[in-house]
């Protein structure tokens, strides 16, 4: 029986001297990643008609399976700008993606109009979808949005990997109106019975049902709802993130609170 030896890909014996060359490896890198975040600055990134804007159209071939390169040939003679064009898993559909028109939708509308007729009656076009600059731009919000959520430190997210200790630490602060701070202490038992805004679901909320639970929690949705409700003496005092309290308090938005 013959054995199988295995495949070299590289010859015996072959000694690559990767780490005594670690700083030309290193400073290749830098490069590269500094090269990458100019680009991004002066170029920006590539996004699709999903957060750029533009229109979606699908279409079937009438006559058996579509040529994507024909059919890309016609798309970019039809003149509505940039068009891109990519084959389905059914050999007889294709997804036409066309970039953003300058003047509103009015405009998008007429391009995509003027696309389709371009292609003839040799397609039929199964759905077609018009995706605004608003809509894009709200897309690329909550893309980051869920990006950042993605990374957040979960029992789940421990298990598999590892995340360094948070590196500032914004410490909670009370704020009341001026001239009333003086007769409160800052106690569990100073705090009895106070009517304090805080915002719903967060951890100065948590801190203070944990510590302060004789106080009078006002959970509101936003902060700058409670710092309104400071304003107008719905409550006695603010529990906040200590340095966003320092430039409300700073600035003409706190009425002297």
């Amino acid at each position: 029986m013959a054995h199988f030896k295995g495949v070299d890909f590289f010859p015996h014996g072959l000694r690559m001297p990767i780490v005594a060359n670690r700083r030309y490896f290193i400073g290749v890198s830098w490069a590269l990643a500094i090269l990458s975040a100019v680009l991004i600055m002066t170029k920006g990134l590539n996004f699709g008609v999903d957060f750029k804007g533009g229109s979606l159209i699908e279409v079937r071939s009438k006559a058996g399976p579509v040529d994507i390169s024909k059919l890309r040939e016609v798309a970019n003679a039809a003149g509505v700008g940039g068009v891109q064009v990519q084959g389905f898993s059914v050999p007889t559909d294709a997804l036409i993606r066309m970039e953003q028109q300058p003047g509103g939708d009015e405009a998008q509308q007429a391009a995509t109009t003027k696309l389709i007729k371009a292609l003839g009656d040799g397609f039929e076009i199964r759905n077609t979808e018009v995706v605004g600059a608003a809509v894009s731009q709200e897309l690329k919000t909550w893309g980051i949005y869920a990006v950042i959520a993605s990374l957040a430190i979960t029992p789940r997210a421990l298990s598999e990997v590892d995340f360094t200790d948070r590196y500032y630490f914004s410490p909670g602060r009370f704020a009341a109106r001026k001239g009333q701070h003086q007769t409160i202490e800052i106690t569990p038992v100073g705090l009895e019975s106070k009517r304090i805004g805080v915002l719903k679901g967060s951890a100065h909320e948590a801190y203070l049902k944990a510590f302060f639970r004789d106080c009078v929690l006002q959970p509101f949705d936003q902060a700058e709802l409670a710092q309104d409700a400071l304003q107008a003496g719905k409550v006695d005092l603010v529990f906040a993130d200590g340095t966003h309290l320092a430039f409300w308090l700073n600035g003409t938005n706190s009425k002297g609170c």
